[in-house]
């Protein structure tokens, strides 16, 4: 699969200055440019998700959730798949400027 350097380098200007939606058709290469910025901003990508129309909002944003802690039945909050990832970016930055 054949990447054009000025895609990648347009995408990286975009996430410089805010954010990217990637969209498009199935096998049009939008992983692959995706691992390719990893590796431009010398990060790693734990998990690939792709969303589906099964996704509801929970799965993407998150909610309450119950979950059994010491034995007792709590509500928890649990993060979706967006809103994980921008705390673990988030995360990431942090660590970054403290080194």
């Amino acid at each position: 699969m054949f990447i054009s350097p000025e895609a990648v380098a347009q995408i990286a200007i975009g996430l410089i200055h805010g954010h990217v939606i990637l969209y498009g058709p199935p096998g049009t290469g939008k992983t692959s440019l995706v691992r390719v910025l990893a590796k431009l901003f010398r990060t790693n990508i734990p998990q690939i998700w792709t969303a589906n129309p099964e996704w509801t909002t929970f799965d993407v944003i998150g909610g309450l959730s119950p979950a059994i802690i010491g034995g007792k039945e709590v509500i928890m909050g649990k993060l979706g798949e967006v809103t994980g990832d921008m705390v673990r970016c988030i995360e990431n930055i942090k660590n970054y400027d403290e080194k």
